[in-house]
């Protein structure tokens, strides 16, 4: 390979590259700049509890919830239960 073959080659990697960033920033702004809507409701859903029992999301309805996700193996998902615990 020439010297201006790799130069063109490294500038194709590049380009490429810094088109794929902007193109990423660009989706990341989007989907964090949504925000929950004072009045919005969310689908009814049912779960069942460790005692067998089944919970609908209707049952809280008029009460003000908090619907949090998170997993054993996430740290910063565990760093953030104590605090939760406290709202409770």
């Amino acid at each position: 390979m020439t010297k201006t073959q790799r130069f063109i080659l490294y500038a194709f990697i590049l380009a490429f590259g810094i088109v794929w960033i902007n193109f990423s920033a660009d989706s990341n702004k989007a989907s964090t700049a949504i925000a929950p809507q004072e009045g919005f409701i969310a689908p009814d859903f049912n779960l069942s509890t460790l005692a067998g029992e089944t919970f609908t999301l209707s049952s809280l309805k008029g009460q003000a919830i908090i619907i949090n996700l998170w997993a054993t193996w996430c740290p910063p998902c565990r760093a953030e239960m104590p605090a939760m615990q406290k709202i409770i």
